[in-house]
């Protein structure tokens, strides 16, 4: 077991939300560690490298831009070459029909894979040091104590820090500091609920030429196709979307049994053309916040929750993250008012 040092604020979680909240409050002056439990960044915002050499989004499939503040992010992203747009109007399928909708807001892709958003924030923009991030540390519970909180992994590992950030789904989140909690932060965690979504990457030997590279679905089994290779040059590939009420229905259904019936969906909706090469299957269990939290973040003093599922607006979506971020770094900054360092230095 090791003890870690103390930090201004312990972010559990690398999504975009934890992300983007520590950037902010490392430009504010605070110290931040990001504890994460897998070994990548910018959790449903995910890129896979299939054996055909495909990079494949198969998480968010894009993002729109609507806030001054995310425009302001765009502006970076798109002069370093992260992002692009990539569609404006999306089709609509529904009963054999395919429905054209008119150009409207454009939808926007990472250049290279969409988890490279999150890596941009990791590793900061121009002169700024790359965030400080642990992976693979997944934490078991956080506990208050008289510094702030400490956080304790499955390995025994024990951080301490003055506020924590939690950016994780809120049953998740709830789990993690069910003992720390005051009746109304867990009876608004507990609110939140999840849809969850099985997403299959299929890499093709051939496609025909189609009139279209991406398209929302209304039909039993789907709720989106999109072909990758309109994003990026790369081998043809396609990433399904199962709709909520059949994931639900196969949620927890093993993953070898779920490419066939969306295999013999797509074809339903695409044609019998498909013919696939490799196969993988991946099960989001918390893909979209289906009854969110109204507001921008959740706090119980300097316990704060964020993420997508923070929606004032009621629309969990990339964006929605991002601001979720922002706003609960604003409230951090204003609780803690001045820097651990500061306060140890007399400065």
């Amino acid at each position: 077991m090791e003890t870690s040092r103390a930090t201004d604020v312990l972010i559990i979680g690398a999504g975009l939300a934890g992300l983007a909240a520590a950037r902010e409050l490392v430009r504010a002056g605070f110290s931040v560690r990001i504890l994460e439990k897998s070994n990548g960044v910018s959790g449903r915002a995910a890129t896979k490298r299939l054996a055909s050499g495909a990079i494949v989004d198969f998480g968010a499939p894009y993002f729109t831009v609507r806030s001054d503040a995310m425009h302001r992010l765009m502006q970076k992203l798109e002069t370093n070459g992260i992002v692009k747009v990539w569609q404006y109007g999306l089709p609509n399928w529904n009963a054999g029909h395919i429905e054209n909708s008119p150009d409207g807001y454009p939808r926007y892709i990472a250049t290279h894979g969409m988890n490279t958003l999150g890596k941009a924030l990791r590793d900061g923009f121009s002169n700024e040091e790359p965030l400080e991030i642990i992976q693979n540390a997944l934490v078991s519970a956080v506990w208050h104590n008289n510094f702030g909180y400490r956080a304790v992994l499955e390995n025994g590992d024990i951080h301490t820090a003055r506020a924590v950030l939690v950016n994780a789904p809120a049953p998740q989140a709830l789990a993690l500091t069910r003992s720390t909690l005051e009746p109304s932060t867990y009876l608004a965690l507990e609110r939140v609920k999840f849809a969850p979504c099985w997403a299959l990457m299929v890499s093709l030997a051939s496609m025909p030429e189609l009139p279209w590279s991406a398209m929302r679905l209304d039909h039993p089994v789907l709720s989106w196709a999109s072909f990758e290779q309109s994003k990026r040059a790369m081998p043809a590939t396609l990433v399904l979307h199962a709709n909520a009420a059949w994931s639900t229905a196969q949620l927890e259904s093993n993953a070898s049994t779920i490419a066939e019936p969306m295999l013999a969906a797509a074809r339903e909706v695409l044609g019998d053309w498909i013919e696939p090469q490799e196969i993988l299957v991946h099960r989001w269990r918390y893909a979209q916040a289906i009854q969110p939290h109204a507001a921008p973040y959740l706090a119980q003093e300097n316990l704060v929750f964020c993420g997508d599922w923070c929606a004032p607006n009621g629309n969990a979506r990339i964006e929605t993250a991002f601001e979720s971020g922002w706003a609960a770094a604003t409230h951090i900054v204003r609780q803690l008012e001045q820097p651990l360092e500061q306060i140890l230095t007399g400065v």
